[in-house]
């Protein structure tokens, strides 16, 4: 009987010994196999368990037949009697054991492969992009995709593959990586691509030889950039290379002008020849294929994304991480202010709406996810550590509204919180002196002492620094950074001494913009500048003749200001201006005696494709007013300055 106890016990011992502890646990590329191996074991011991429980119920069967049949009259035949009932104790708990088994395995099973329909998880993020329509998300997960769609988190159809170096596209998405445990393609992939989103793959190259970690696709030209991580079929050697042929055939780039390890790149939209690489050392552009590159930024990025219009988008990790968007040709930077993200964490992968470019999406190494649809002005997350809670009908069609309505003006809610008194300070490194570059800090405490963390952006920056001269003749229109703890700083260069002020508009968090203004004195020759009102309300700047009109030009009430642009030599419309700061264009009014300062914005958008751009505004007296009008064309900001008088 002991020995038949312990022959049961060694049965269950190797029963649950096919579950391993570590099946929960999915590695990176090198522990792609053993996880494959376990999901084998788990499926195999499935069905092993399935058929144990169908031979010991079986067996346990046949031996109560069998005992039915024996003759308990005689004394052999109550010994045989007392032996199959044995035996058939024996097969009872082989079958229960058995039993016990085939649950563990089953639940085990549904376990490694669950999808639940509130709760969608993400065991890493290898990647990010907008569908076509800007409809859809989709994220990588290592264990198939994840799409967000009106306000919705969904698991698609196709195969949970492990897609590696996955690049969106406008008909779909290219990708490496490995196939999903059980699949029966080759792992691992080398190229494939879907025009599916998932449900099927096409195999390109080097199908079954390598995997790229890191790739990217122009998302128009389908240009296929790959770094090479070991020499193989099509390629000789490690490196960058390219394909302009749909993986037909491969060129290797020659890289001079890298300085430190890639770790990430980013191809142009439509130019096959232009794309970025960061590494440790700074961002690096090349417009020739790869073969030479020039630094466009000083600071590292770790992750790259170009907008449809051609602007890069980097996750720069300096002292706190930042985003920037960089117009490759100007090499202009503008800051997108993001959420607040863990000290230790940063933005690994980012992505633009190729239908709006305010809306954005990245994602964190921690696995946290963020969504904006007024570049940066407000974040949603929708996903936390690896987590996506879906959301309730009534949240998934408010966000289909936020969507439907991102390119509407904004609401007037800000307009009834309350302004928050502010102790502000203003130092230069040195005394300020005309024409030598000095460094501005401003500091921002509340009236407690206490350091300002947390600011709103508003059109696209944390600060609008305005500086005019007491003459009004210079105009300068800069955007500091924000170093944390309330202080931000920029390098400034007065072309002229004398009396300047300076206009600094902030929005605290959860306040209504505040408005701070210094003067300071400049040395140097302060040639002072008779202000005179214009005669004429149409300038020519930059080849753009600029036209003002009022509606009504007098004080104290609203007044409709509307500048028309036109190409100078021809008098043709201008009607592709380009969004400058989130909005078609901007106004600075500043009064003779530079007391009055008026920052207005317009009441039409720049997607509008009209030459003409119309504001709204108040002089708060009569008197003499300059203003100034911005507008961007052709990566170049127009600056129309007009001289009124108001009535």
């Amino acid at each position: 009987m002991m020995k038949m106890k312990l022959y049961v016990l060694f049965i269950f011992t190797i029963l649950l010994g096919a579950f391993p502890v570590g099946v929960f646990a999915h590695g990176t590329e090198d522990e792609h196999q053993k996880e494959v191996f376990l999901q084998n074991v788990i499926t195999y011991s499935l069905y092993g368990t399935s058929i144990l429980v169908i031979l010991f119920v079986i067996l346990l069967i046949l031996t109560k037949k069998k005992i039915n049949q024996v003759n308990v009259k005689k004394k052999e035949g109550r010994e045989k009697r007392d032996t199959l009932n044995q035996i058939a104790k024996f097969y009872k708990w082989l079958s229960i054991l058995s039993l016990i088994a085939l649950i563990l395995a089953g639940g085990l099973n549904l376990m490694t492969n669950k999808t639940t329909e509130k709760v969608i998880e993400f065991q890493h993020i290898h990647g990010l992009g907008f569908t076509d329509d800007g409809e859809g998300i989709y994220v990588p997960a290592h264990d198939g995709l994840r799409v967000y769609s009106d306000g919705q988190w969904t698991i698609p159809d196709g195969e949970k593959h492990d897609y590696m170096g996955f690049s969106m596209v406008d008909d779909g998405f290219y990708s490496s990586g490995h196939p999903s445990p059980g699949s029966n393609m080759k792992n691992p992939f080398g190229i494939v691509k879907s025009e599916d989103m998932g449900e099927s793959l096409e195999t390109l190259d080097l199908y079954g030889e390598i995997d790229f970690h890191n790739m990217a696709v122009g998302y128009y030209s389908h240009a296929i950039y790959v770094q090479n991580p070991q020499p193989n079929s099509k390629m000789d050697d490690t490196g960058l290379y390219y394909s302009l042929d749909n993986t037909k055939t491969w060129k290797k780039s020659e890289m001079n002008g890298i300085e430190g390890e890639p770790v990430a790149m980013a191809v142009h939209p439509s130019k096959e020849n232009v794309i970025v690489i960061s590494t440790d050392k700074g961002v690096f552009l090349s417009t020739d294929h790869g073969n030479q590159f020039d630094g466009l930024v000083d600071r590292p990025a770790t992750s790259l994304a170009f907008t449809k219009e051609g602007n890069l988008l980097a996750g720069i990790l300096t002292n706190q991480p930042s985003l920037i968007k960089v117009n490759i040709d100007s090499r202009q930077q503008t800051t997108i202010q993001i959420p607040k993200v863990k000290e230790e964490d940063a933005i690994s992968f980012i992505a633009a709406n190729p239908q709006n470019p305010d809306e954005l999406v990245l994602t964190t190494f921690l696995k946290d996810i963020y969504l904006t649809n007024n570049n940066g002005e407000q974040w949603e997350k929708i996903a936390e550590v690896g987590t996506a809670s879906k959301l309730s009908d009534e949240a998934a069609a408010s966000h289909k509204d936020d969507h439907d309505n991102q390119m509407s003006t904004h609401s007037n809610g800000d307009e009834e919180k309350d302004e928050l008194p502010l102790d502000v300070s203003w130092n230069f490194d040195q005394d300020p002196q005309a024409n030598s570059k000095q460094t501005l800090e401003i500091n921002i405490n509340d009236k407690s002492g206490q350091a300002m963390e947390d600011f709103d952006v508003e059109h696209e920056k944390l600060m609008h620094l305005i500086v005019v001269s007491k003459d009004l003749s210079v105009f300068q229109h800069l955007h500091p950074e924000f170093n944390g703890n309330g202080q931000f700083t920029i390098p400034t260069k007065f072309p002229k001494g004398g009396q300047y002020k300076l206009i600094a508009d902030v929005v605290p968090s959860g306040y209504s913009t505040s408005t701070v203004t210094e003067w300071i004195d400049v040395s140097g020759n302060a040639k002072s500048e008779k202000l005179v009102v214009d005669s004429s309300l149409t300038k020519v700047v930059k080849d753009k003749k600029v036209s003002l009109e009022f509606d009504q030009l007098t004080s104290n009430k609203d007044v409709n200001m509307t500048f028309t642009i036109q190409d100078n030599e021809t008098g043709e419309p201008i009607t592709d201006l380009q969004p400058y700061l989130g909005a078609i264009g901007h106004v600075v009014i500043v009064s003779k005696d530079g007391e009055d300062y008026l920052h207005s914005h317009p009441m039409n958008s720049a997607d509008e494709r009209d030459p003409k751009a119309e504001f709204m505004t108040l002089f708060p007296e009569s008197g003499v007013y300059k203003i100034w009008g911005q507008f961007q064309h052709n990566d170049q900001i127009i600056t129309a300055p007009f001289v009124v008088e108001v009535p």
